[in-house]
């Protein structure tokens, strides 16, 4: 006599080592723990795995990690250029370079001197730098009261 159990509370008794017992056994447990599931049909299983699989993510499973990567790299990139105020050409040399490539593939694909695509890429550095800045402006309002029409140094205490 084999007692082997599953649970806590369930215990199954299995004679001999025939089928008939096995089947047995099977149909018991399948009895006692099968009261609080839920079972499906073919037709039911079929169309929930269906639904599940409309809501899921449009990406492969096994290019999950990268193209989500990829996705928030560009987001961040179209936030930056957006917000740096670039003309299209540095925006889109910036983009380019930004992902990964060099400026000798740029100056390559946009079929201009490579000193062009360096200079384009300095001055839009200057302007995301600006633009990234929580004190972005505060100087040219700064120089703009002090060298306003009218503006008087204050002087200094004669004690």
């Amino acid at each position: 006599m084999i007692k082997k159990t599953l649970h806590p509370t369930t215990a199954v008794e299995l004679k001999t080592e025939n089928p008939e017992s096995f089947e047995e056994a099977a149909d018991s447990i399948i009895s006692r723990n099968m009261e609080n599931t839920r079972i499906y049909t073919e037709k039911a299983l079929a169309r929930k795995i269906r639904l599940e699989q409309k809501h899921m993510l449009d990406f492969d499973d096994t290019a999950l990690p990268e193209s989500a990567a990829h996705y928030i790299l560009k987001s961040h990139i179209r936030l930056t250029v957006s917000s740096a105020g670039l003309t299209k050409f540095q925006s889109a040399v910036t983009t380019l370079a930004m992902m990964g490539w060099s400026p000798r593939d740029i100056a390559d694909h946009f079929e201009l001197p490579y000193h062009k695509i360096i200079r384009a890429l300095r001055i839009a550095q200057r302007k995301i730098k600006h633009g990234t800045s929580p004190y972005h402006g505060l100087w040219e309002v700064y120089w703009s009261e002090v060298r306003r029409r009218g503006y008087r140094k204050p002087r200094g205490r004669i004690s």
